[in-house]
Order: structure tokens, then C-alpha cells, then sequence
């Protein structure tokens, strides 16, 4: 009887360390699951600003090349309007000095307007990639931590943001 009895504590204690254990991984489990959403929740927010940061700069570049687009058809409008003595040195002729005067100016706001454009920042498509990749992966181990935790693996997804 005594074997009965060492064999029967032997697998008691092999039980609870099998579910000490199991506690351990869960708490561990627990514990990355709140890591990765907490860093999902900061790259999601960082990932939600650089599209913000993108999204703003195209439409400013975009209004700027309007502006842009609007000025060259007056300069190509000016050029048609070009008086014919203007390429004869009449230095003093109204005409000419008001056509020069007018289409100098639209030839400075062009350039001011390409400077404008092409100074307007760039997000770096890249980094955003790169970004949008590291969501992508948090996601992943978000939905495969829940789906352990939750002891669901090959049934419906539990995590319905994850699996889109």
C-alpha cells in the first residue's frame, strides 16, 4: 500500500507543478499581452500621425501646384499678349515697360510658388512602411496571445481588429 501512496503523491505533485507551471506561462502570457498592446496603442498613434502628417502635405503641395498650374497659364497667357515692339529696345515705351513690369511679376510669384513646393516636408515613406509593418506584427501577437490566453487556436478569431 505504501507504493500506492508515493505513486498517488508523486502524481499529485506532478500535477500541481504542472499547473503551477501553466499559472506561470499564463501570468507571462498576461503580462506580454498587456506589453504588446500597450506598445500597439503608441505605434498605432504614431502610425495615425504620420498618415495625419502625409495626408496634410500632399493636400498642401497639391494647392500650391493649383496655384502654381493657375500662374503658368498666365505667364503663357502674357506671352500672347506680348506687344510686338517689346523685343525692340524701347525703353521708354508704356506698353512695353507695363508687359515687363506684369510678366516679371508673374514669373516671381512661379518661382516663389516652386520654392514653396518644393520646400513643403516630406514624410519619409520608408519609415512609414516600416511603421505600418510594426502594427501589423503587434497585431499579430495580439491576436495569438488572446487566442492563447483564451484557449481558442482553430476556432473563430478573438481578436476581430486583428484578423480584417
Amino acid at each position: 500500500m505504501s507504493a500506492a501512496i508515493e505513486l498517488q503523491l508523486a502524481e499529485q505533485h506532478t500535477a500541481e507543478l504542472r499547473k503551477k507551471a501553466a499559472d506561470e506561462q499564463r501570468q507571462h502570457d498576461t503580462d506580454k499581452l498587456a506589453s504588446v498592446r500597450a506598445e500597439l496603442r503608441t505605434k498605432r498613434a504614431e502610425l495615425h500621425k504620420v498618415e495625419g502628417n502625409h495626408k496634410r502635405q500632399n493636400e498642401q503641395r497639391a494647392r500650391i501646384q493649383s496655384k502654381l498650374n493657375q500662374v503658368l497659364l498666365e505667364i503663357d497667357e502674357s506671352w500672347r499678349q506680348r506687344p510686338v515692339v517689346a523685343d525692340i529696345p524701347l525703353l521708354h515705351d508704356p506698353e512695353v515697360i507695363a508687359w515687363k513690369r506684369d510678366h516679371k511679376r508673374l514669373e516671381d510669384e512661379r518661382d516663389k510658388l516652386i520654392e514653396q513646393r518644393n520646400s513643403v516636408p516630406q514624410v519619409d515613406l520608408m519609415a512609414a512602411v516600416r511603421l505600418a509593418k510594426e502594427v501589423e506584427s503587434l497585431e499579430y501577437s495580439e491576436g495569438n496571445l488572446l487566442n492563447k490566453l483564451t484557449n481558442s487556436f482553430g476556432t473563430e478569431p478573438t481578436n476581430k481588429l486583428f484578423f480584417k
